[in-house]
């Protein structure tokens, strides 16, 4: 009788066992599946990369033009509507020669990217902290407005025409001293070598 006992309570255990455990793995296959569903969902995302050109040296002169460049992407999957960017720089230090610090279109798709460029020259010398330009758009998905602003290369020096000659004009003394150093060892031998040529010749 006992041993009957014992059965029974150890059969209902296991049953208990087994409940539980398949319990935990329909609760584990919910999470699953809104893991999958939230993956699905679209939306845009709009980020501007905004970089300056300012030639081969990458100086900025009073009076020399260098180029503002924005590229616009939708980091997104849905398509973002009525797409506005936007910057400002002040007008009594820098004109704008060609372009503009401002484009929009209607629509810009999922994995998208424009570009739009504008050529600056600076009026005056100094520091600059080069603001962030600004974005704003509808998102197709929710018709949201949304905005962010863009990447930024911080603070540069504008430099005058005379500090910029006297700035590059070191690197010249400095390049010119270092081509110096190194002919040295490679013509001294040379010289040593022609002089005890020329005169076993003799």
């Amino acid at each position: 009788m006992m041993r009957r006992g014992f059965a029974v309570v150890l059969a209902l255990g296991l049953l208990c066992m087994l409940g539980s455990v398949r319990a935990q793995e329909d609760d584990e296959l919910d999470v699953d599946d809104e893991a999958v569903d939230v993956g699905t969902i679209d939306f845009a995302h709009v980020v501007v990369h905004k970089w300056v050109d300012a030639g081969d040296d990458k100086l900025l002169v009073v009076d020399r033009n260098f180029t503002l460049t924005y590229t616009v992407f939708n980091l997104g999957t849905a398509t973002a509507l009525d797409v506005e960017v936007s910057d400002i720089i002040p007008d009594a230090d820098f004109e704008v020669l060609e372009g503009a610090l401002e484009a929009s279109w209607d629509k810009l798709e999922g994995g998208a990217n424009v570009t739009f460029n504008a050529t600056v020259v600076p009026r005056n010398e100094g520091p600059w902290d080069a603001p962030r330009a600004r974005v704003d758009y509808i998102d197709s998905a929710d018709n949201t407005e949304k905005s962010s602003l863009s990447s930024t290369f911080g603070r540069v020096e504008i430099f005058t025409k005379e500090a910029y000659e006297q700035r590059t004009a070191a690197y010249e003394k400095e390049w010119t001293a270092f081509g110096l150093m190194c002919a040295g060892p490679i013509l001294a031998p040379l010289a040593v070598w022609y002089t005890s040529a020329g005169g076993s010749k003799q």
